[in-house]
C-alpha cells in the first residue's frame, strides 16, 4: 500500500493505492518435517487428576461446581457388590442429582453406598427382581436405612484396627514370657536365691521374679 500527499479543493489530503501483495508461507512438507523429528518421550507428561473417592471433578456438572458442592466418582473397586448388579457413573449421576433436588448433603453419599453395597450383596437381594432398578430408587430417596447386619466402613476399620492392636498385645506378651523365662534359667543358682531373697512377702515367688526382669533385665521391642 502507498500514500502519497496532494491538495483537494482547498485541503490537504494523502490518497492511497492497493498494489498486489505477496504472502509467503513455509512448506508444509517442511512443517511436516519437522514435527516428525518431535521427540515425544521428552515432553512433560501432564500430572494425572486427583481421581479422589470424596473429591472428584471428572464428572461435576456447572452447577455442581458453582454450588461447591462433592461430587462423587463410583469406583468399582470400593463398590464391588454394586458394581457386579451393574451400578455405574451413570446410576450415580442420577442420584446426586436427586440429592440435590431434595436438599441432602452430598457429603452423606459415601455412607449411603456402603449401605446399598450391603444391600447389593448376593445373599441379600436374592428375591429381588431387578436389583440395580430397586437400589438405585432407594438411593434416590435419600439415606437407606442400615440393612440387617451392617456396619458401616469406619466399624470395619475399627475392629480390623482392634484385632490388630490384640494380636500385637498377645505378641508383646509372648515376648516377655519367652525373654524371663530364657533369662531365669541362664541365671546360676546363687543369682537366682539373690533376686528371691529381695522377695519380702515370701510368696508370689513368680510375680516377685519377672518383676524383677521387667525392672532391671527387660528391653521391649521397639
Amino acid at each position: 500500500m502507498l500514500g502519497q500527499k496532494k491538495v483537494l479543493r482547498g485541503r490537504k489530503v494523502v490518497s492511497f493505492s492497493v498494489v498486489p501483495v505477496d504472502y509467503v508461507c513455509a512448506s508444509a512438507d517442511d512443517v511436516v518435517a519437522k514435527i516428525k523429528r518431535i521427540k515425544w518421550d521428552s515432553l512433560e507428561v501432564f500430572p494425572k487428576i486427583d481421581r479422589s473417592f470424596n473429591k472428584n471433578l471428572s464428572i461435576c456438572d456447572e452447577s455442581e461446581e458453582a454450588a461447591g458442592g462433592a461430587c462423587e466418582e463410583f469406583d468399582p473397586s470400593l463398590y464391588p457388590d454394586l458394581a457386579r448388579i451393574g451400578f455405574g457413573p451413570t446410576q450415580m449421576r442420577q442420584i446426586r442429582q436427586a440429592w440435590q433436588k431434595l436438599g441432602l448433603a452430598l457429603d452423606g453419599l459415601p455412607e449411603a453406598l456402603d449401605r446399598a453395597n450391603w444391600m447389593a450383596r448376593p445373599e441379600n437381594c436374592v428375591e429381588i427382581k431387578n436389583p440395580l432398578g430397586y437400589i438405585t430408587m432407594a438411593l434416590k430417596n435419600g439415606m437407606p436405612s442400615p440393612p440387617p447386619g451392617y456396619k458401616s466402613r469406619q466399624e470395619l476399620v475399627a475392629e480390623a484396627m482392634r484385632e490388630k492392636a490384640e494380636k500385637i498385645r498377645q505378641l508383646q506378651h509372648q515376648y516377655f514370657e519367652d525373654a524371663f523365662t530364657v533369662w531365669w534359667h541362664e541365671l546360676d543358682e546363687s543369682e537366682r536365691r539373690r533376686i528371691d531373697a529381695e522377695n519380702r512377702t515370701r510368696a508370689m515367688y513368680d510375680v516377685h521374679r519377672r518383676e524383677f526382669f521387667k525392672r532391671h533385665v527387660f528391653k521391649p521391642l521397639t
